[in-house]
């Protein structure tokens, strides 16, 4: 599995990548520390990530405005799963009308990454409405 991990925090980074690798055999995980090089590279390689992972606070283009950019000038987009550590209720609102469909709040234990990494690309899969 081919995953893009969008997180300024190279600790926060390095964690994911740990417990995904502990989910997955082998998966090709790929890191951009801002909003813009998200966008750059999902623009370079449409349709090449299977899953993201976007940080709310990243510099340069925050996560919300680089999904944004990405829903108004991308055809082919990766299940994109939002982490932060704001669990407001706005938040969580406007991340699901742009179409992402998870929504995990750090920290976060390996069974929630596992539950929302399911979510996510079972409704992927069926092509339902967000899973937060």
């Amino acid at each position: 599995m081919r995953i893009l991990i969008g997180e300024d925090s190279r600790t926060q980074s390095m964690y994911l990548a740990k417990q995904l690798k502990k989910l997955f055999l082998n998966p090709e995980i790929e890191f951009v520390r801002n909003g813009e090089d998200v966008c750059s590279l999902l623009y370079l390689h449409e349709g090449r990530f299977q899953l993201a992972f976007l940080d709310i606070h990243m510099p340069l283009l925050n996560g919300v405005d680089a999904l944004r950019r990405l829903r108004k000038n991308s055809t082919v987009l990766p299940p994109i799963i939002m982490t932060t550590a704001d669990s407001h209720r706005e938040l969580v609102i406007e991340c699901a009308s742009l179409g992402v469909r998870g929504y995990l709040i750090k920290p976060y234990e390996i069974n929630e990454l596992r539950e929302k990494i399911r979510a996510a690309l079972l409704a992927e899969r069926q092509n339902s409405p967000v899973a937060t």
